[in-house]
């Protein structure tokens, strides 16, 4: 045998060898891409706030489970509570302490006290108060209309219920019956979209008068001058601040959320806030 045949031998074999390893070579299924999942709403447990220590007094507003309360006292079977710039009344049964005797919100499930409102994702939460508060935009300079809930004018009850059913939700028809719509917060964690509520001292009506916040420590209100801005820290918005409601809740990055919706807004919109002031 000459070395060329030699040589073309070895060759030969080495090509043969590399084929049958790549034949043996079973190919590597690509794993499958993880679909993105949306989350979903989620529903918390809720108890009613009343404004006197009985179950047929007036509901004021709602606590989610968990939320630790300020027990200013007792009547019967309520504890009366601090919720957040007013007082209310809460069924005992609802309210129990931990081991460093701090009171929280214990929702009992079969209880007539207890209720629940939706926790709405991050996302979807901040597209809803940004739609309110383009929404309550476009209505800037139509009168006040007395019982009305729109379109071509509103009273201040009116103006909200018209807006939060612009995103599917139901509120109660009067200011007074809206304080129970949403979930109580403090006035130093406002969100756009929190309704906002006031009340003269002379009125008998647990709240005679809301609006919905606009960002920026103003609100959007129907007033005697018709649809208008204003100021919390202007006049009757600081004297007679009553409270606040939140009827869109999420539970994440609310801190952020304030600039963002109205952002969002503004784009929506092409427009900036007119920043317009009234005393009435």
């Amino acid at each position: 045998m000459t070395k060329a045949t030699s040589l073309a031998l070895r060759i030969l074999s080495v090509v043969l060898c590399f084929a049958c390893l790549c034949s043996s070579v079973q190919p590597v299924a690509a794993a499958p891409v993880a679909e993105s999942v949306e989350a979903a709403p989620q529903r918390t447990m809720t108890t009613k706030v009343h404004n006197g220590p009985s179950a047929s007094a007036t509901v004021i507003g709602q606590m989610e489970q968990g939320t630790c309360v300020t027990v200013l006292g007792q009547t019967r079977d309520f504890y009366k509570v601090d919720c957040y710039d007013m007082t209310g009344y809460i069924a005992k049964s609802q309210i129990r302490q931990d081991t460093n005797k701090e009171y929280y919100i214990s929702c009992q499930p079969d209880s007539a006290e207890t209720g629940s409102v939706t926790y709405q994702p991050h996302e979807a939460a901040l597209e809803l108060r940004s739609s309110l508060l383009v929404l309550a935009k476009k209505q800037l300079g139509k009168p006040y209309i007395y019982g009305s809930t729109g379109p071509y004018g509103f009273d201040c009850s009116g103006l909200m219920y018209y807006l939060y059913a612009s995103i599917g939700v139901d509120l109660h028809r009067t200011a007074s019956q809206q304080l129970q719509d949403g979930i109580v917060v403090a006035k130093e964690g406002l969100q756009v979209g929190d309704l906002i509520f006031f009340r003269e001292t002379w009125e008998t009506y647990p709240a005679s008068h809301v609006g919905i916040y606009a960002g920026n420590n103003q609100i959007i209100h129907a007033g005697h001058q018709g649809i208008v801005y204003a100021d919390l820290d202007f006049d009757y918005f600081y004297d007679y601040y009553l409270c606040a409601r939140r009827v869109v809740n999420t539970k994440t990055a609310e801190v952020t959320q304030i600039d963002s919706a109205i952002t969002v807004a503004n784009v929506m919109t092409r427009t900036a806030p007119a920043g317009r002031r009234t005393s009435n």
